[in-house]
């Protein structure tokens, strides 16, 4: 496995700062849980972050 490139990077704390607004969305309740899978797949897509093909693909929305 080679070093990440400085694109790679940061195209990775891109995913990841998106993927926390996301989740913020969908904690309250202003996205459904479709529309986070849908946004995710988005993401994923746009910037390709490390690991993602073993990054998991649904969220645990139950309520403690």
């Amino acid at each position: 496995m080679t070093a990440p490139t400085t694109d790679e990077i940061i195209r990775n704390a891109q995913y990841h700062q998106a993927q926390r607004v996301v989740e913020l969305l969908l904690s309250k309740g202003l996205i459904t849980p479709v529309e986070y899978e849908k946004i995710t797949d988005i993401n994923r897509m746009t910037y390709h972050p490390f690991l993602e093909e073993i990054l998991p693909k649904q969220v645990d929305i139950s309520v403690d």
